[in-house]
């Protein structure tokens, strides 16, 4: 009976896909992917496709994903702080100042028709 392929890890980028890939080939666990030209055609597919599969036999799936996990970096950056957030900030800003032109512009037109 064929074993059957199982999922190990999903990539959002051709180029993750193909470097896990080599590694475990490296460790002797033969490894495909899928849907990685599709992808790479049009990146606005992945969501829609669930990512770039990286699969593997059965009987490799624990040492695949224990491979894969000791080289996946562990990102330790700190989330910013939403006060601090300059985007926000700039967003409050061009809000503040479109209230303000509409204000404006009201008061303006209020001028004109109660001159006519």
């Amino acid at each position: 009976m064929e074993e059957k392929l199982v999922t190990v890890a999903v990539f959002g980028a051709p180029y993750e896909a193909e470097m896990a890939k080599g590694e475990l080939e490296a460790n002797g666990i033969p490894a495909f992917i899928l849907d990685q030209f599709t992808i790479g055609a049009n990146p606005l597919y992945s969501n829609a496709l669930g990512g770039i599969k990286l699969q593997v036999l059965v009987s490799y799936a624990e040492d695949a994903q224990r491979i894969i996990s000791a080289q996946v970096p562990q990102e330790e950056t700190e989330p910013i702080k939403p006060e601090s957030n300059p985007k926000k900030a700039i967003a409050k800003t061009f809000v503040w100042f479109y209230l303000a032109m509409a204000a404006g512009g009201l008061f303006f037109l209020v001028y004109v028709f109660s001159k006519l």
